[in-house]
């Protein structure tokens, strides 16, 4: 096969085939040949690489599309890279510009069988040995871990078209996104929760419904599906908790409450045939003194909605102190008495009379004794509304009484008004008002009254006895 060297034209003569190339060696099917333009590398007589007339180079192929394409038959398509410290690098930059200028590039590190892959001659992800892969860190701790190096969130957008994405966890839970986060099985039949567009977590329902304003979190379902169970596991004597958290700061800020301020609050809501925004009860918690290092003080208010109204109205309130306040109880009188009173704010008290309770105590002088003989009895009908109109009674009168002796009388000291949030406000009478008679104190004076009258009688009795003597004498000595 002639070859002609020639100063001005180079190497001339055949272009040769894959099996029998012009340049060869001692291997006649092993060289380079030469086609219209192209330029063929052939071993074992087949063509391995090839360069067209574009300067596209293909190996395994004689018709590369790219600037460098490699094809194979039954073996992989790859490209492999050693290096005597096992570092190999990848580079890609534009022609304009230094190999590592907006460099996006691949390299198997030395610390292992890691795949790095570097932009602008800094690694952003990584494969480890381990198949995990890290975006933003040099060691992933998951199949998949995305780090921001900043204070701004680390994020993953999917998207297409149509703006949805979906994410698989397993055969039973996806989760898709078109403008709301929604949690369906796998096969998209069931519905189990959803984070709509505002934010709000929507269970047992596609649609945020107002029920008493536009709650965060919105749990619907039949039967026992709407109920919400807190449980605690495990040999303790603790319980699972519902906490309700209150603060006049951030997340980040710590401000005090104030006397008064609302902690948190239960509602009972009902559907009434047109929305669900009148509560029929509500369960309040308000902070009850000035609070303080580890000292916050607090009362419970329970209040219900009566018939026809359209927000509740306190009923009763427990103070820091546990003492009870009912502004109802105290106004719902009755002219039965019993062993315990009710002071003008609705605080409850049980009657006692052990010495323990008392102090200063004195046997009651005669004069206050005989001042109840000027108190008037009277028959009277009730007006409170909690007896038989027909029925009719005996007693006194408290502001009479209260006239002759003001400890037989209980006082209204306070007048309760419920505010414009059925709240009970409390103000102190500038006058004391007579309220009621304390029957159970007329008889210490009663008792006295009778002891002395049983003196008296006694004392006549003997003087009666010694006189009806004398006279059985005197008729004796004149007979």
């Amino acid at each position: 096969m002639p070859v002609n060297i020639n100063g001005s034209t180079g190497i001339s003569g055949v272009d040769g085939s894959a099996g029998t190339p012009a340049i060869q060696g001692s291997d006649t099917n092993t060289g380079v040949f030469f086609g219209t333009n192209t330029i063929d590398f052939s071993t074992d007589g087949t063509s391995r690489l090839s360069i067209d007339s574009s300067g596209r180079v293909g190996i395994g192929t004689t018709s590369p599309g790219l600037k460098f394409e490699v094809h194979s038959g039954t073996d992989n398509a790859a490209a492999e890279f050693v290096s005597t410290d096992a570092r190999v690098n990848i580079g890609f930059a534009d022609s304009g510009s230094t190999l590592y200028s907006g460099l996006s590039g691949v390299r198997v590190g030395a610390d292992g069988d890691n795949l790095a892959i570097y932009t602008a001659n800094s690694e952003s992800a990584r494969i480890d040995s381990s198949g995990r892969v890290g975006i933003g860190t040099a060691s992933p701790a998951s199949k998949l871990h995305v780090y921001e190096n900043s204070a701004s969130p680390a994020r993953i957008y999917l998207e297409n078209t149509e703006g949805r994405y979906e994410i698989k966890a397993d055969a039973n839970l996806a989760l898709h996104y078109s403008t709301q986060f929604v949690f369906n099985n796998a096969a998209g039949t069931q519905e189990y929760a959803r984070i709509d567009s505002s934010g709000r977590l929507l269970v047992g329902t596609s649609t945020s419904v107002s029920v008493l304003g536009e709650n965060k979190v919105q749990l619907f379902g039949e039967n026992l599906g709407s109920s919400l169970s807190l449980t605690r596991t495990g040999a303790t004597t603790q319980s699972a908790n519902l906490v309700f958290g209150r603060t006049r700061g951030d997340a980040s800020t710590r401000v005090s409450l104030n006397n008064d301020d609302v902690v948190g609050r239960i509602y009972f809501v009902g559907d009434d045939g047109t929305d669900i925004q009148t509560p029929a009860a509500l369960i309040q918690v308000n902070v009850d003194g000035t609070p303080g290092a580890n000292d916050m003080p607090g009362r419970l208010v329970f209040s219900t909605t009566a018939d026809g109204a359209s927000s509740p109205t306190e009923r009763m309130r427990i103070t820091r102190d546990g003492r009870i306040y009912s502004l109802p109880t105290y106004n719902n009188t009755a002219a039965a008495s019993a062993n315990m009173h009710v002071d003008s704010n609705g605080i409850f008290y049980r009657a006692t009379s052990s010495a323990k309770y008392k102090t200063d105590i004195e046997t009651l002088e005669d004069q206050y004794a005989d001042a109840l003989l000027n108190v008037r009895p009277v028959w009277y009908r009730s007006t409170t509304g909690n007896e038989p109109t027909d029925w009719s009674w005996y007693g006194f009168i408290a502001e009479e009484v209260a006239e002759i002796d003001p400890r037989l009388v209980h006082w209204k000291t306070v007048e309760g008004v419920p505010n414009e949030n059925g709240q009970i406000e409390y103000t102190e009478l500038e006058t004391p008002v007579a309220e009621g008679v304390q029957y159970d104190r007329f008889v210490p004076h009663l008792l006295n009254l009778i002891k002395r009258q049983q003196q008296a009688i006694e004392t006549l009795e003997a003087s009666n006895a010694d006189l009806a003597a004398r006279l059985t004498a005197l008729e004796g000595g004149t007979n």
